[in-house]
Formats: structure tokens, sequence, C-alpha cells
């Protein structure tokens, strides 16, 4: 098994409710934010190569907090991972093909928190 790498945005300013969503969730995690931005979740190692503990985060996250999430993760060298999770629901789960990732038509994380999936 791989080792994954992930972070949650999760478009809300308040770390705390954040906190208090993740420890009800029974996650551990490292939360960053800076000043008027959305928090960042980066949770503890997961010891799967599976996506849906992920996507099960996600929703949880989305769902408790009634908000936009956005996953973006990988495991070892296997293809990056995006999610966008509000109120519940997974409505995107997709792996961009290889080197899309900069294009010039690939929305921000802001923008996809902003807009949803939809890209604007």
């Amino acid at each position: 098994m791989g080792q994954t790498r992930l972070a949650f945005v999760v478009k809300r300013e308040d770390r705390g409710v954040v906190a208090e969503s993740l420890v009800a969730l029974g996650v551990r995690a490292f939360i960053a934010q800076q000043s008027g931005h959305p928090v960042v979740v980066f949770p503890d190692r997961f010891e799967t190569n599976e996506f849906q503990q992920l996507r099960e985060l996600g929703v949880g996250l989305s769902k408790d907090l009634n908000c936009r999430v956005l996953a973006v993760g990988r495991v070892s060298s296997d293809p990056l991972w995006i999610g966008l999770f509000e109120s519940g629901r997974l409505v995107l789960d997709t792996i961009p093909p290889s080197g899309s990732c900069h294009g010039e038509n690939t929305p921000s994380h802001s923008e996809m928190l902003s807009h949803g999936a939809e890209g604007g």
C-alpha cells in the first residue's frame, strides 16, 4: 500500500467549527488557515490506496458544515485525484488527464469552490 497525500479546502473561515466537525467525524488532522481564506485540512495519513475513505470524509465535512469542500489527493505514484463535495454529496470525482492541471481551461480551486462543478 502506498502513502496517501491529500488536502481538503473547506469553504469556511471559522477554523474552530471545522475542527469540531473533524472531531465529530473521528478524524485527526492538521488545520491551516490564513486570515480571510478558506480552511485547509491535512488529515493524518490514510493506510489505504482506495479513495473511498477520502470520499467519505469529503461527504461528511460538506454535510456537517453545509459548505463546499474541495479535495485533492494522490496515492504514491498514482494519478492526481480531485473531488468536489457540496451539501453531503460528491458532485465532481475526477482524475485529470496527465499534464492538464496547468492548462489554461482548468479552473482554480477558488473557482471550483465559488462556482461549483460547472467551473464558472
